[in-house]
This record gives structure tokens, sequence and C-alpha cells, in this order.
């Protein structure tokens, strides 16, 4: 399954190994970007997950990501997968259990934009299951 493509600037690279709980999270917050739509790729790479993932991504985001299942390999060869697919001229990469804020792209590529940069890293917060929140800097 493959969605429309067209010179992306970001391609998302999401990799997932039986995250079927967390990947709908995951996958809103891309397309919840303020980034303009049009111009983010968003690759899936499912490696080898048996819980259900493939049907939540086949059935709810079909037209809107690319979709790739591959025998588990672990996870450097999911990202090496997308590496391969992707187009855009920068690549961000997210986590099935993990989600972004609504801007997140939008400070990223100012970031690149501002200072002229080839790689940015940035802080992260850390929500646990009793829904506590810490803060990590690089």
């Amino acid at each position: 399954m493959t969605a429309q493509k067209a010179s992306p600037t970001i391609s998302v690279i999401v990799d997932t190994y039986n995250q079927a709980r967390f990947i709908t999270q995951a996958i809103d917050s891309i397309l919840e970007q303020t980034f303009d739509r049009k111009d983010l790729e968003i690759i899936i790479v499912d490696d080898g997950s048996d819980d259900g993932t493939d049907e939540i991504i086949r059935g709810r985001y079909k037209n809107a990501v690319t979709y790739i299942y591959q025998p588990n390999s672990g996870q450097a060869s999911a990202l090496n997968t997308g590496f391969q697919l992707a187009h855009g001229e920068y690549i961000a990469l997210l986590d099935a259990d993990d989600y972004w804020r609504q801007d997140k792209l939008k400070i990223v590529l100012d970031a690149f934009a501002r200072f002229k940069l080839d790689v940015v890293a940035h802080n992260l917060k850390i929500v646990g299951s009793n829904q506590t929140e810490k803060l990590y800097f690089p």
C-alpha cells in the first residue's frame, strides 16, 4: 500500500513491532502537525507485528501513509527499510509508542533554516504509566 508522493520536505519514518495499542496516537500526531501536509510523507515499517497493527494501518490510514510489512528483523532493519523508501529532504523518526506535539515539525524545520543545520536534536518529555512527566534534554 503506497500513499501518493510529491517531493516531500520531510519523510517521517515510524518503525513498529506489536504496537497496535499505540500506533493510532503516533500516526495521528503526525497527521495533526501544523506543518503543511503536502510537504510530508509518512512511512510505516512494520517489523513483523502479529497483534493487528497492520489491520489498523490498512483500515484507518491506507491513503495517508506508505505501509511496509517485513518479517521480524529488528528495529535497525525496519529503520533501514524506511530510509531506503524516503524521498524527503529531511528525515524524522518516530517510534510507534511515542507521539509529537502539533508544532514539532515546524519548530524543527525552523531550526534547520535559521541555523543552517544538518542535524537537530531536541528535548523530550517522558510520560509514565502513573502520568508523571520527566523532561530530558540532549
